[in-house]
């Protein structure tokens, strides 16, 4: 069960990291990932809009990576407190 928090993690920093690609190289990897032709040529015309749309995606992924990694830490705690008989924290 661990590894599947750890999994989840890692492919969400992915997805983030690949977002934040597409603020950083703009319309072709918008066109590359699916976003849509509208949002490419947003992108193209320098509008914000597609920035502002990919970074609430980046800070919403990266909310769900850190509650997976806290969800992790909290299960590790369980554990212990489990083998070595004593409540931790």
């Amino acid at each position: 069960m661990n590894i599947l928090f750890v999994v989840c993690a890692v492919l969400n920093a992915a997805v983030a990291v690949l977002h934040i690609g597409c603020i950083y190289y703009g319309a072709p990897w918008y066109r590359f990932f699916g976003a849509g032709e509208q949002m490419a040529i947003l992108a193209e015309q320098g509008s914000i809009q597609p920035t502002i749309i990919t970074t609430g995606i980046v800070l919403v992924v990266t909310l769900l990576m850190s509650l997976l990694l806290w969800g992790l830490d909290s299960v590790l705690f369980w554990l212990v407190g489990l083998v070595t008989g004593m409540k931790v924290l």
